[in-house]
């Protein structure tokens, strides 16, 4: 099994915690930084 992300870890806490607000909160913002390694990685 692969060990867990940073952001896989704070997912878990809102969903346990059944804060589904702070998880798409936290959801938006990794998928923010996710598009702007990709804008920056080399097309080879």
């Amino acid at each position: 099994m692969s060990a867990s992300t940073p952001f896989q870890d704070e997912a878990l806490q809102h969903l346990s915690a059944e804060n589904v607000p702070a998880y798409m909160q936290a959801l938006g913002q990794a998928a923010r930084r996710a598009a702007s390694e990709l804008r920056r990685a080399d097309t080879g």
